[in-house]
């Protein structure tokens, strides 16, 4: 068995990757995260320098992961199910804080979302007190 893999090949697998509806999806997720927890940051007059490194090295970090690890990875296992598993993720992760982001901008969600998200329900309950 050859391990030995060709630029070209790499270079296709990274190319359809990046054109991966889910990507997309996942990229546009990262982005409307970054700017909506910067608007939250400054609406709630929480800025905070430390936060904002941590938070951008944290998505760098995730990118980078997906970025370089997912394509030869698909490659090797030789089908995309796995990469398409933690994209799947991430995305559903990215949209859970876009939403967090939404209601503590003062955005109507809907209360089955307040019920279950954890960021949401205490900004209720500390409403009520």
């Amino acid at each position: 068995m050859e391990i030995y893999v060709g630029y070209s090949t790499l270079i296709m697998h990274f190319e359809s990757a990046f054109k991966d509806p889910l990507f997309i999806l996942y990229a546009a997720s990262v982005i409307v995260d970054i700017v909506l927890g910067n608007v939250k940051a400054w609406t709630t007059n929480d800025v905070a320098s430390d936060i904002g490194v941590k938070g951008t090295l944290k998505h760098l970090g995730v990118f980078t992961f997906v970025v370089l690890l997912l394509p030869p990875l698909t490659y090797y296992l030789g089908n995309n199910a796995v990469s398409l598993g933690v994209l799947s993720y991430l995305v559903y992760q990215y949209l859970i804080s876009i939403v967090e982001n939404l209601g503590q901008l003062g955005f109507d969600v809907p209360t089955v979302f307040k019920q279950k998200l954890r960021e949401l329900d205490d900004d209720e309950n500390n409403k009520e007190e």
